[in-house]
């Protein structure tokens, strides 16, 4: 009886795609998307895939390095030991070779730096795999920051977005306070509306004055402002908290709802989170973003709370 109720409540459930997080852990059956997945392990048992091995780096040799301090050096060589990499075709050289070499010197101020990384390895047991690496750099000329210029900024002005670069011209050159830079304009975009916000850099090395200088292409696109709203499974007042931040047709700003979130915490269901209790859905005719959150529990969910009807 009780499978009855349950089966009858799910069928009531709109039906669009997948199922959400909340709504598919409260069901007595697996759904197709973990009916798949369960598939897929019982493939890669059958044809016995073996596992990736892992890589550890017990040696590192840099090579060409004549204007970088030793004290440098040092870190990232211990850094590297530190490390545990997995074997994917030999993608984890690149890995080193793009993400942890040729980063410490771009930080530094060699924006052209070359690096090359060969890697001798040795089998250490059926899954792990020791490698000595020899890491050959030329470090070119060291460059300080030239001009920094705004092309088709027209939400912000190139003042309030030039000051989330913290670099000053003549200051040498770091190509990740330039990245940092980059994400808080768009974080800065994205609390108006502007979600699909895309800045593109592009470079001028001016090799006689060994300064680089940037050109940002703002790529605004379209300001996204709330539609519908619908909560769930909330008390008044946090439901009233929740709606007074979130007003239709006022730009959309995805961190009032991480906000809402940790403020609240104590007070939310204890699996309650962004990622499963909230959902995001786009209307592209109307430039807006519908919002449900949905709070309740598993009974709520399928309907078990509504008192039955008692037979004659």
């Amino acid at each position: 009886m009780l499978m009855g109720a349950m089966s009858a409540a799910v069928c009531e459930l709109p039906i669009q795609g997948q199922v959400p997080p909340r709504v598919e852990r409260c069901l007595p059956w697996p759904t197709l998307g973990q009916e798949i997945e369960d598939f897929r392990k019982e493939v890669r048992e059958l044809e016995k895939i073996p596992p990736k091995r892992r890589i550890q780096i017990q040696e590192v040799v840099i090579q060409g390095a004549t204007q970088m301090p030793e004290s440098v050096q040092r870190e990232l060589v211990e850094a590297l030991k530190k490390r545990t990499f997995e074997d994917e075709d030999g993608r984890w050289i690149q890995e080193i070779q793009e993400i942890d070499v040729r980063a410490v010197w771009q930080e530094r101020g060699y924006f052209t730096v070359q690096v090359s990384v060969k890697a001798d390895v040795e089998t250490a047991g059926p899954e792990l795999t020791w490698a000595k690496l020899t890491i050959r750099v030329e470090e070119g000329r060291q460059y300080r920051l030239g001009e920094i210029r705004f092309e088709g900024a027209t939400i912000f002005s190139p003042e309030e977005l030039r000051r989330l670069i913290e670099l000053k011209e003549g200051d040498i050159f770091n190509i990740e306070k330039v990245r940092v830079g980059l994400e808080a304009m768009g974080k800065l975009y994205s609390s108006k509306g502007y979600v699909d916000f895309t800045p593109e850099p592009a470079a001028d090395v001016d090799e006689v004055k060994e300064r680089v200088s940037l050109v940002l292409r703002m790529d605004e696109q379209k300001q996204y402002v709330i539609g519908k709203v619908e909560v769930l499974g909330l008390s008044p007042e946090l439901e009233w908290a929740l709606r007074s931040k979130l007003k239709p047709n006022e730009p959309f700003d995805a961190t009032v709802i991480d906000e809402f979130f940790e403020v609240n915490k104590a007070a939310l269901p204890a699996d309650a989170s962004h990622e499963n209790s909230a959902e995001v859905k786009r209307d592209l005719k109307k430039i807006a973003v519908d919002l449900l959150f949905d709070f309740r529990n598993c009974a709520q969910i399928l309907g078990l709370d509504r008192p039955r009807a008692r037979n004659p």
